[in-house]
């Protein structure tokens, strides 16, 4: 829910301009946990 939120704070923030670098790092940040957590339950799953 998280990841939807901060993806429409920064689709708000971009159409008017601002800076989106704060917002695109977050978004990077979860990806990455994601990924991890992805790849724990794979091997969770062997």
């Amino acid at each position: 829910m998280d990841y939807i939120r901060i993806q429409g704070d920064l689709d708000k923030v971009e159409s008017i301009g601002g800076n989106v670098s704060p917002l695109e790092k977050t978004l990077q940040h979860m990806e990455e946990e994601l990924k991890e957590l992805r790849e724990q339950l794979a091997a969770a799953k062997e």
